[in-house]
């Protein structure tokens, strides 16, 4: 159960990797969602589509009407995804005879209105969802996702009530402690229910990978939303300051969410460009899968600026599978398989001089580069899709016998 159906982001993608590893051991897969975007991919054995499940508004019946679609599929299993909507998790909780409901927590909606945990005044927020949040928001102190919405004392309300509904599920899922520790301090006593499944990746081959020596151009990639969250600009202001001999192409890629923040951010390339005499920057739009998965193969070192506290920043994993050198912000859920000078780089999220430094030693050092590209691949060569579902089933077996025990 999701909001969206098809092709959209990395929620999407994982149903669909999920649905397809299901579909190779026998398991039949069902799809209920609020829109469908693009083509789904195939080994649903049906998609409902229930309006209300995609909307961010609190509707009458949509959560006796999710609740109808998943009655008539008959699950074994109730996979709970993006929802807005407290009564459809308490419409699911209710179904009669209804198999283990698990919820995978993928982002930070149940817990803050504004969906990033970021705050201007002093970064990472880890404030408790409540009235101080609307003061925060009026102040602007809170950087908004979407900033031309407006909150007040109903959404609060929603939210709260969103927040509250994960205990009426049997297991909860997320992607990190990071994670994890967000959820338990929203809902303290969920805590025993709530489980890091570290989300699965494409498993690259780090061993094809090119050797670059000190004399060859270093390849810099950023890959991702081009928002300001993502942090782009960030790594912008880096490169600019760098300086060496090296040749450096950075490289760009992720589809443009927030045109006035690309604006600003191809003024500083083009200034960058001309503060740096060896640095050459190339735009290459969104990519498809596979497209970014040889653009990390290719890329010495790719930088991950968030500045906002990520669940846990896939396109680092992914990176790292890859063996390139990763530098990446110290926040959030992208500490978790990053560790400062073992596997890759941790830096400050906003501080511009400390990712000069850092990108800037891997670029006049391909020898260290090389080494903690190589060191990150073997990090990260158990998060296979096969591992995750025998995760993923103990917790279905956890969550059946949590069931059993409360009938």
């Amino acid at each position: 159960i999701n909001e969206k159906g098809g092709h959209f982001g990395g929620t999407e993608e994982y149903i669909e990797l999920m649905t397809a590893a299901l579909a190779g051991v026998g398991v039949r897969s069902h799809l209920v969602c609020g829109t469908i975007g693009g083509t789904i991919a195939p080994g649903f054995d049906s998609v409902q589509v229930v309006a209300g499940l995609g909307s961010r508004k609190t509707l009458a019946r949509s959560g006796d009407e999710v609740a109808a679609a998943v009655a008539r599929i008959d699950a074994d299993v109730i996979y709970l995804h993006n929802v807005f909507d407290s009564a459809i998790v308490v419409a699911l909780a209710a179904l009669e005879h209804r198999g283990p409901l698990v919820w995978y927590v993928h982002d930070h909606y149940p817990t803050c209105l504004t969906e990033l945990r970021w705050r201007r005044d002093h970064g990472a927020c880890r404030q408790r969802l409540g009235e101080r949040c609307l003061v925060a928001i009026a102040d602007g102190r809170c950087v908004q996702r979407h900033a031309d919405r407006h909150f007040d004392a109903n959404d609060l309300r929603r939210r709260e009530s969103l927040s509250r509904s994960l205990a009426l599920v049997d297991q909860i899922v997320v992607v990190s402690w990071y994670m994890r520790a967000v959820l338990a301090d929203a809902e303290p006593g969920l805590v025993d229910r709530i489980q890091v499944l570290p989300r699965p990746i494409r498993i690259g081959d780090a061993t094809a990978r090119r050797h670059r020596t000190s004399n060859d151009a270093a390849v810099v990639t950023f890959a991702g939303r081009i928002t300001p969250e993502k942090g782009l600009a960030v790594v912008l202001e880096a490169v600019a300051a760098i300086r060496t001999d090296v040749p450096i192409e950075l490289r760009i890629a992720g589809v443009v969410e927030h045109p006035a923040y690309w604006l600003h951010c191809q003024q500083m390339a083009r200034k960058a460009v001309e503060m740096n005499p060896e640095l050459r920057v190339t735009v290459l739009g969104d990519l498809g899968y596979e497209a970014t998965d040889e653009l990390l193969h290719d890329s010495d070192i790719v930088t991950v600026p968030s500045q906002w506290p990520e669940p846990l920043g896939a396109v680092a994993l992914e990176a790292m599978s890859s063996g390139a050198a990763v530098v990446a912000s110290d926040i959030g859920g992208l500490v978790t398989f990053l560790t400062d000078g073992r596997n890759g780089r941790l830096v400050t999220a906003d501080d511009p001089a400390a990712w000069t430094s850092a990108i800037e030693t891997l670029v006049r050092r391909p020898d260290q580069a090389q080494r903690l590209g190589q060191q990150a691949s073997l990090d990260v060569s158990a998060l296979t899709t096969e591992a995750h579902l025998d995760a993923l089933a103990d917790v279905i077996r956890t969550a059946r016998k949590d069931l059993a025990g409360s009938a």
